[in-house]
């Protein structure tokens, strides 16, 4: 009986051995096969992200003079010899155009006839001009560090409301205040706005449209048609109406030191009429033809602020009085907060205006 009991408590100890060996121990520091899935994709994403440009502050010097004279020379100094030689092409094209707008201009004796042939020619290269020294002193400064990608402002839907402060030579209008909406429809979109002076001296309904024409990885270009209608208290109504063709260029994709930075261009020709409501039979009314040029460059920094800059060389608009080869120059910036933002824009030619804007994008 003895012998049985030792034999079976060896038998159990024997089997709890083996039992033992052959379960797998727990490995608490093995890493779940999802984790290492997430873990891989977080390192994809930081191995395609975009490679940051190192600031030059001597490039950044080099880009306000001698760069004023010789375009990209921000780029030649800080190493960056291909975006300095796509700068120099800019100023060279842009030279040939402004050279072509001076030989147009007095060679036609400033001819009102081909005014829409030199003032674009002219208005455009200054500012392309103006551009190269601008995106050379970004680049160098290392601006594509900070950039995002941002959604075309015509692909946005929201409604806003401003508050506008005028100081103009020409008129004696000074606070505004406006609303105005924006909705899309495919590669449509339309923005309405009504503006009104603070006393109700002034009453402005304008309608923008357009449609989407062609979208690639680097270009977005619309068709624009522009309707606005003006009532003063000096007894006088204008009718506008303009058709503009509007392009919008990456400049990324020419070199990286301008990564996410946008350049807008437009040309518009229209029609004004103007009306005095002291004559019924139209007699003393008159029309004239419109002129529209804008040049802007825009930017968003992180997914919080846009900022842009722009030249608006407008022959249709009666607020601001003109400055520069009659145009006026637009400066904003936008800050965003999910779906509110605030933006403050400063027009400015020989008066100046002030947009205080709250909106919400629907």
């Amino acid at each position: 009986m003895k012998k049985h009991c030792t034999s079976m408590i060896l038998y159990l100890i024997l089997f709890s051995v083996v039992n033992a060996q052959t379960v797998k121990p727990e490995q608490p520091n093995e890493i779940p096969i999802k984790k290492l899935e997430s873990i891989s994709k977080k390192q994809q994403i930081k191995t395609d992200k975009p490679k940051l440009v190192t600031p030059s502050y001597l490039g950044v010097a080099a880009a306000i003079f001698p760069g004023i004279l010789l375009n990209g020379s921000g780029h030649f100094i800080s190493g960056h010899k291909e975006g300095g030689y796509d700068l120099l092409k800019l100023q060279g094209v842009s030279l040939l155009a402004f050279i072509t707008g001076s030989v147009v201009l007095i060679g036609s004796g400033a001819s009102g006839f081909l005014a829409p042939v030199y003032i674009p020619l002219l208005s455009m290269s200054s500012m392309f001009l103006a551009t190269g020294i601008i995106l050379d002193i970004l680049g160098c400064a290392g601006i594509a560090n900070y950039t995002e990608k941002s959604e075309h402002p015509y692909k946005e839907e929201y409604i806003e409301l401003s508050y506008i402060n005028q100081n103009d030579t020409y008129s004696d209008l000074y606070n505004f205040s406006k609303i105005q909406a924006q909705f899309t429809a495919a590669d449509f979109f339309f923005k309405i706005g009504f503006l009104m002076e603070l006393n109700r001296k002034y009453q402005e309904f304008n309608l923008l449209s357009g449609y989407h024409l062609r979208q690639n990885k680097n270009w977005n270009i619309y068709a624009l048609h522009e309707i606005r209608y003006e009532r003063s208290y000096e007894g006088f109504s204008i009718s506008t109406t303009n058709l503009l063709l509007e392009t919008e260029y990456h400049l990324g994709s020419i070199y990286k030191t301008f990564r996410f930075l946008y350049l807008q261009n437009s040309i518009g020709y229209g029609r004004q009429w103007f009306h005095f409501f002291e004559t019924i039979d139209y007699s003393e009314d008159f029309a004239s033809s419109n002129l529209i040029v804008t040049h802007r460059l825009r930017f968003q920094i992180s997914e919080y602020f846009e900022i842009a800059s722009a030249y608006l060389h407008r022959h249709d608009t009666l607020l601001v009085g003109a400055g520069f080869v009659l145009g006026t120059f637009e400066h904003f910036i936008k800050f965003k907060l999910k779906r509110w933002y605030l933006k403050t824009v400063l027009e400015h030619g020989t008066g100046h205006r002030i947009f205080i804007s709250s909106g919400y994008r629907i």
